[in-house]
């Protein structure tokens, strides 16, 4: 996982760290981490499919304990929900998207900006269903 975010963050041509983060998800598939990066690149990329595929998958995943690994648990409290959530409203699934977005809103704390994305997009969600 760190030799593709190394990969990335030097800028590597991405078929090198998309390779290399679906190896480490390979090595430990319970681990959503590799999943979002890929994710990540896929929304990033406009590919909303792939990177909801990924994330709905990721979602399944139990998250880990901190008593058996080190993990990043904002990954499973709020990037598995908000990438899906943005892919699911870019394809006009927008009760999967609303979904998600209700998950992220019981969950304290998140990355800055999260909380006020998410009552953005839930309001632009309730426009368009009506």
């Amino acid at each position: 996982y760190w030799l593709a975010r190394t990969q990335e963050a030097l800028e590597l041509e991405p078929a090198i760290y998309l390779k290399s983060y679906d190896k480490a998800h390979r090595f430990d598939p319970l681990r959503a981490e590799p999943l979002e990066r890929i994710a990540t690149y896929y929304f990033q990329n406009d590919y909303p499919t792939i990177a909801y595929s990924l994330m709905k998958y990721g979602q399944t995943l139990p998250p880990p304990t901190p008593l058996t690994s080190a993990y990043y648990s904002w990954v499973y409290d709020f990037a598995l929900y908000s990438i899906a959530a943005d892919c699911a409203t870019i394809m006009g699934k927008f009760e999967d998207a609303k979904q998600d977005y209700l998950k992220i809103l019981q969950k304290q704390g998140g990355p800055p900006g999260l909380q006020e994305h998410v009552h953005n997009q839930l309001r632009k969600i309730e426009q368009r269903i009506k």
